[in-house]
């Protein structure tokens, strides 16, 4: 998660608090012990947490950009 976050931690209890999923090729990363440099990360968050989640990764330095 350090290499997505600047506190992981944090990230950690923005999850238990909300729910929050990781997805994809991370979630196999960590189930299959690998490592793919390419891979991204996809959450999934329940509807009732979606702009706490949001207002999280924006306050973390990620830019929101709706798709049209």
């Amino acid at each position: 998660l350090s290499r997505y976050f600047p506190d992981p931690l944090a990230f950690r209890f923005l999850q238990a608090r909300t729910g929050l999923v990781i997805s994809s090729s991370n979630a196999l990363q960590f189930l299959d012990r690998r490592f793919y440099p390419e891979s991204d990360l996809d959450l999934y968050a329940h509807p009732g947490h979606v702009y706490e989640a949001l207002e999280w990764l924006v306050s973390v330095g990620y830019k929101f950009q709706p798709e049209q």
